[in-house]
């Protein structure tokens, strides 16, 4: 395994002066630097971390990766078993929905200040998983070694050869011809990176669906209009029975005594609705849809604790979507 010594002392043996160390191991950090935003097969992980009741933000503390963040790809919770996904929004959003008051489950997430924030404020621990693309840890110590001195080697040797060749040698030709091997350690780099990444073109029954900052409301006159980007959360508390649902987006519901019954609202293409057991009533209390959804006249929806599911109406029709 190659360390920050043997990178730095291999580059003094390649530029025929062992006496530059100091400048040798900036441009070394230079170049990790230079590379660090491209995304590679060794610089993004999955890892897990867990909330604590009561607590918005998270950092270092909570889990050592967060202020080395470069981009979240997904952030996964689970509630009784049950997997779902938090949506990504902007942090001045939850600043204008979030009043100190709401609490449960989270359903959305923004990352700022090398923190991440949690909507609504997590009422319990929560488990989540999070796929993301990270810095690497950094190389301070003569031992110290990370994937940029094993799978990226090559790319990282060149890159602060070619830059100690231009600033500190002013040798333009060592420079010329080391910026050459770089090209072609990143080529490698990004083809391996391709070759192992999961094939994105997925052959599905299930139709292309909006996103919470696209949804359409019906207004008044019956016309869809578009909502201003963010959040869009509506509470319904029932004690059994039928309750009419009024609005898109996430709408939490607290049942309490009976199953409940779901009326959707009067559709239109492409309205979507996401339903989440607040309560934790489902498991014993199930709700159902007054409807037709895939053949099955007023299926059940939700008889698990902490459940949600999605629903969108298209051509004609409500399809689940997850």
């Amino acid at each position: 395994m190659t360390t920050y010594a043997d990178m730095y002392t291999r580059i003094g043996d390649e530029i025929q002066d062992s006496s530059l160390t100091a400048q040798v191991q900036r441009a070394i950090q230079d170049a990790i630097a230079l590379y660090e935003p491209n995304r590679f097969y060794f610089n993004q992980t999955i890892a897990s971390f867990s909330t604590v009741a009561s607590q918005e933000y998270y950092g270092a503390a909570d889990f050592a990766d967060i202020p080395l963040l470069i981009e979240i790809n997904s952030l996964i919770g689970t509630i009784g078993g049950s997997k779902f996904a938090l949506q990504a929004e902007d942090f001045r959003q939850l600043d204008r929905v979030q009043n100190g008051l709401w609490l449960g489950p989270p359903r959305s997430f923004a990352y700022y200040n090398q923190q991440i924030r949690l909507f609504p404020i997590p009422d319990q621990a929560y488990p989540m998983t999070m796929a993301y693309h990270h810095r690497l840890t950094p190389l301070v110590g003569a031992a110290d070694t990370n994937a940029w001195m094993v799978d990226g080697e090559m790319l990282i040797r060149q890159t602060a050869k070619a830059m100690l060749a231009l600033d500190v040698l002013q040798e333009p030709a060592i420079a010329q011809g080391a910026q050459i091997l770089a090209d072609k350690a990143l080529a490698r780099l990004q083809m391996e990176t391709r070759k192992r990444r999961s094939n994105i073109y997925l052959k599905t029954d299930v139709p292309v669906g909006s996103h919470a900052d696209q949804l359409s409301i019906s207004s008044t006159g019956g016309a869809p209009i578009m909502p201003p980007k963010g959040l869009v959360i509506t509470d319904v508390t029932a004690a059994g029975g039928t309750v009419a649902l009024t609005a898109a987006g996430w709408t939490y519901i607290h049942n309490s005594t009976a199953p409940l019954m779901l009326t959707p609202p009067a559709p239109f293409e492409g309205l979507e609705i996401s339903l989440f057991d607040a309560d934790g009533t489902a498991g014993s209390l199930p709700i159902s849809w007054a409807g037709t959804i895939a053949g099955i006249t007023n299926p059940v929806l939700l008889d698990v604790a902490f459940a949600s599911v999605v629903l969108q109406y298209h051509a004609g029709n409500w399809v689940r979507l997850r």
